[in-house]
């Protein structure tokens, strides 16, 4: 039976019961309480005429479009739509968002895509009976941060079933969670040990990730203030406006704050930033086109750096954002005004007519980075295909780290950024991906 409202579903099945006799324990709300798949609908069997059993679900019609449909359905319905469903589909959608938007820096997004949306889930409680879908395993602090954010960063306790419990207590359904804050309570990184959703990992690390920018902020302010100790130069002389200014240009930092992060993260050392306004040179670019030339005649081994400059391993160098080289591809350097060498994949249009200021460059074979590269991969317009895609990259240790999603009228796109460790892996995952049998095309984005 399909009712307009789900008042009307109660009413019906009501009536029902009050005309024929139910059979017992053969009554079903799923209304109240949604299947995992979101399926709603009141269930009953009745004594119906000579003794005939009949089975009798009811439900609203945009109940039985989800039922028929599939969840995607709901939004068509999403502003008169049971607020249940809509508010769990609101939570897989934030998961998927905090996946995609995060920068997964130690963790594989197939591995969170496997753990969080092909394994089990449970259904909780909050104490006014909103319910809450979280992967099996997840703990007090995975629920607070599925809140709210500003929740789980000031969790300083949390009682289930009227019980208090340990944060890294593994909850179950229909478990009812109560979470207990402080005003001046933060994150504890012992919650990384044993939180489940991407989401909570995320947003705890992120925490760390604003904090540690202040103490390399602070670090490198006494770093600076040391080096100009060192030789005798005066706060007053250095940080002139023409300085700063000329500084923050060379390096394209935004504010001092960024020069002072750049020098205690390690990115520039104290005296280089000193020598940019102490030594008769105009930019960067002329300070990095001097060292080339003054080079010692051996190669330099630095792991760190993953770019040879003309036999020298220690020059800091940018990789182009417009083709975004990996490494084993065939590349050229570029000294630019502002940035220093730009390394730029040989074929890359931006640079295939240069002939001035182009300096040799080579891959250090001893480095050992994982790099980002983006490819666009056109399938056909009848599912959807990023589980699959994301399963043949894990297989081959490529990760997905961002998906954007374009239709047109008989297929769609998807926009990736995956990270590979060379470009070997990279035309592995490619060659894979076309194997696919609803793959059209694939290719690297320039």
């Amino acid at each position: 039976m399909f009712l307009q409202k789900e008042s009307d579903c109660y009413l019906a099945v009501g009536l029902i019961h009050s005309k024929f006799r139910p059979v017992p324990k053969r009554f079903k709300d799923y209304i109240a309480n949604p299947k995992e798949n979101m399926y709603q609908s009141l269930h009953t069997t009745v004594f119906g005429v000579d003794g005939k059993l009949f089975e009798v679900q009811l439900r609203t019609y945009e109940m039985d479009e989800i039922a028929e449909k599939g969840l995607a359905s709901h939004w068509s319905y999403k502003e008169k739509g049971s607020k249940k469903i809509q508010n769990i589909m609101e939570q897989k959608l934030e998961m998927f968002r905090t996946i995609i938007e995060s920068n997964n820096e130690d963790e594989d997004f197939s591995n969170q895509m496997q753990s969080e949306y092909l394994n089990e889930l449970i259904y909780v409680f909050t104490p006014k009976g909103d319910v809450v879908e979280l992967p099996k395993g997840s703990t007090p602090i995975d629920f607070a941060y599925r809140i709210h954010s500003d929740v789980g960063d000031k969790t300083i306790g949390a009682i289930v079933n009227d019980t208090i419990v340990p944060l890294a207590y593994e909850l179950n359904d229909n478990d009812i969670v109560r979470i207990k804050t402080g005003a001046e309570a933060s994150p504890k990184k012992d919650w990384l040990n044993f939180v489940k959703t991407s989401q909570a990992r995320n947003k705890i690390r992120s925490f760390f990730s604003k904090k540690d920018r202040m103490t390399y902020i602070e670090k490198g302010k006494e770093l600076l203030y040391k080096e100009l100790r060192r030789r005798s130069i005066s706060q007053g002389d250095f940080f002139t406006e023409e300085n700063i200014n000329k500084i923050l240009k060379d390096l394209k930092l935004d504010d001092i704050d960024e020069l002072y992060l750049s020098i205690g993260s390690t990115r520039y050392t104290a005296g280089y930033i000193v020598n940019l306004t102490t030594e008769d040179k105009s930019t960067v670019q002329d300070a990095l086109i001097e060292k080339i030339r003054n080079k010692n005649s051996h190669i330099k081994s630095n792991d760190d750096n993953d770019i040879i400059v003309d036999g020298e391993s220690n020059i800091a160098v940018t990789l182009a954002k417009c083709c975004k080289p990996i490494h084993g591809e065939p590349i050229i350097g570029y000294i630019t005004k502002n940035q220093g060498i730009t390394i730029h994949r040989i074929d890359c249009h931006n640079v295939k007519d240069k002939s001035e200021r182009i300096v040799q460059v080579s891959w250090n074979e001893a480095s050992n980075k994982v790099y980002r590269t983006d490819l666009l991969i056109e399938v056909d317009n009848i599912g959807n295909y990023l589980l699959d895609i994301v399963s043949t990259g894990a297989i081959l240790k490529v990760y997905v780290d961002a998906v954007e999603t374009h239709t047109t009228d008989n297929s769609t796109i998807y926009d990736i950024t995956v990270k590979v460790n060379n470009y070997d892996e990279l035309n592995s995952f490619i060659k894979e991906i076309r194997k696919l049998p609803f793959v059209i095309n694939v290719n690297k984005k320039n």
